[in-house]
């Protein structure tokens, strides 16, 4: 899956130099900012998907009856995808406070300005853009809490897991997870249904407020998407960003296993 992983790192510059004491005055510069942090949210949520299924695929294959490798150099590959899922979600929720001081002071601004209109008509058609700005930056952040908790849970119980197997791993031992394991693939499921729908109404943020003429490609309608299909549209793009790299390029996988359990539906 290949991700723009740069604009990442172009969405940080960019927050960095909107809250520099130069740019305190400049409102269409955090505004830019502000999309850029939160085309930076949807990306940490795409690579968390990967992250999570990384470490539960890892504890798929150990737990599996049929399972036949190296204990010891299987369980170190589990334990490294937990920690790198443990990773993606601190990069994940980490990326929410910038955003959060960014947006405060942009509505903040916003709302004292409405009173310097000289005339009705366009005051009340900002009054009215700035509600709806509201609304679509209140839905990112509402989706994002909600998936940063399961985001958390879910690493928690594979790392639980990943010490239970640390000191027992025999097949009885497998044989009384073996019905844990199925609940954290469908525990994994509602993860990556809220993190969907975290890089959804990002993606809606960005159509909506992008500044003119930056956007590459219009935004289908959010509404008209389903969440299973936000992965393969990972954000709105932008012409200012530069050329993509991938995820795997970005930071190296880890270890692949020697068998592989597909992850239930």
């Amino acid at each position: 899956m290949v991700l723009p992983m740069c604009v990442a790192w172009s969405g940080c510059a960019a927050l960095q130099s909107a809250m520099s004491p130069q740019s305190k005055d400049d409102g269409l510069a955090r505004v830019d900012a502000l999309v850029a942090g939160i085309e930076k949210l949807q990306i940490e949520a795409a690579v968390g998907k990967e992250r999570s299924h990384e470490a539960l695929e890892q504890l798929q294959v150990l737990a599996s009856p049929e399972f036949n490798g190296d204990a010891v150099t299987m369980h170190a590959s589990l334990m490294t995808a937990v920690e790198r899922s443990e990773a993606q979600a601190k990069q994940f929720a980490g990326a929410v406070p910038p955003i959060k001081v960014l947006a405060d002071e942009i509505f903040e601004r916003w709302t004292a300005d409405l009173e310097r209109f000289g005339g009705s008509k366009l005051r009340q058609r900002s009054q009215t853009r700035l509600e709806e700005t509201r609304a679509s930056y209140e839905a990112v952040l509402k989706s994002t809490v909600s998936a940063q908790i399961a985001f958390e849970s879910l690493n928690a119980d594979l790392r639980d897991h990943a010490l239970y197997l640390e000191h027992d791993f025999n097949a009885a031992a497998i044989e009384l997870i073996a019905d844990d394991v199925v609940a954290l693939s469908e525990r994994s499921n509602e993860l990556d249904l809220r993190l969907d729908r975290c890089s959804l109404a990002a993606r809606d943020y960005v159509a909506k407020t992008a500044l003119h003429g930056q956007l590459a490609e219009p935004a289908a309608p959010v509404a008209a998407r389903e969440p299973s299909k936000a992965s393969s549209q990972t954000r709105t793009l932008r012409r200012r960003a530069p050329v993509a790299e991938s995820a795997e390029e970005a930071a190296p996988p880890a270890p692949t296993a020697t068998a592989s359990v597909p992850k239930s539906n």
